[in-house]
């Protein structure tokens, strides 16, 4: 699938190998495997190998977004929407370099992944999912407007999830136009 989706600052886009050696320096990143869960690449090839592999956007029309800069083409990380079919919900995530963290474009990002999922694929609810520690993360979803649904255990950890409906998201569309 080759399309892009654009922020005022971002490029988002599905996964292609030449973005490999961002996801391995991404992937390898000590609060990333922190906060995730998740066990580092061994080599650029495995991240290879899981962008030949990664199948969402042909099963469902959303994934993970490789997020560059738009001024400099620059992988500043990902961003996007995941099916988790042993649940059936749609879960919002994202990560980011840390060189290009606190500066909002993990917020950006997101919000762009809302409107695609609510207004493109017209989804009912996404959820947003982070460990309790992980306050940052849990910062930008409360800051995209989702709220706290419930508290969950995964991989030893206490998470927290969050969510947003269609409705919630309409309504919140028509609050920012009235405010503008």
């Amino acid at each position: 699938m080759s399309f892009a989706l654009h922020t005022t600052r971002l490029i988002l886009r599905p996964m292609q190998i030449e973005d490999a050696k961002g996801m391995f320096e991404l992937n390898n990143a000590d609060d990333i495997l922190k906060n995730t869960g998740d066990r580092p690449f061994k080599n650029i090839e495995e991240a290879e190998a899981l962008i030949r592999n990664y199948k969402q956007f042909d099963q469902y029309k959303m994934g993970r977004f490789t997020l560059l800069l738009r001024s400099t083409q620059e992988y500043i990380g990902w961003c996007g929407l995941k099916y988790i079919e042993e649940t059936k919900e749609i879960d919002l995530g994202y990560r980011l370099l840390p060189q290009f963290r606190g500066n909002g474009l993990a917020t950006e990002a997101a919000e762009k992944c809302l409107e695609y999922g609510f207004e493109t694929l017209s989804l009912e609810k996404i959820i947003g999912r982070a460990i309790h520690e992980n306050k940052a993360s849990i910062n930008i979803l409360q800051k995209i407007g989702m709220t706290f649904e419930k508290k969950f255990n995964a991989h030893d950890e206490i998470c927290d999830q969050y969510k947003m409906t269609k409705h919630e998201w309409n309504n919140r569309m028509i609050e920012l136009k009235n405010n503008l």
